[in-house]
């Protein structure tokens, strides 16, 4: 496996741990609130759990690709010489978003590279 895969699976497995510990702790509220703690353990509950932090992983690497589309199009997001180094600009408001998305996508780095060389 190339170390640019590992990467893009590593940003991949980080945002689906981060959406699961949020599906998570937003159950343990619900719960909580309505006096019911022991219903966390509850398969269906798991369920919804899980289904949720996939919703949220998808709209977050959703964002994450508008983001993108965004700072290429109003050229907040360059590529150097090579073309294998993106150089975000500091005025990009979702820099984060547009570095998210390169990290869950960095094949795409490499495909770029190939097309303009």
């Amino acid at each position: 496996m190339q170390v640019p895969n590992w990467v893009s699976m590593r940003a991949n497995l980080v945002l689906l741990a981060i959406a699961v510990a949020f599906a998570d702790a937003v159950c343990l509220l619900v719960a909580a609130l309505f006096g019911r703690p022991e219903v966390i353990g509850a398969p269906a509950v798991r369920i919804v759990a899980l289904g949720s932090a996939v919703v949220i992983a998808l709209i977050v690497k959703r964002t994450a690709r508008r983001a993108f589309d965004a700072a290429e199009s109003t050229r907040h997001l360059t590529w150097t010489v090579c073309a294998s180094e993106p150089l975000i600009a500091d005025e990009c408001r979702h820099d984060w978003l547009v570095q998210l998305h390169l990290e869950l996508n960095d094949g795409m780095r490499q495909r770029r590279a190939h097309a303009k060389g």
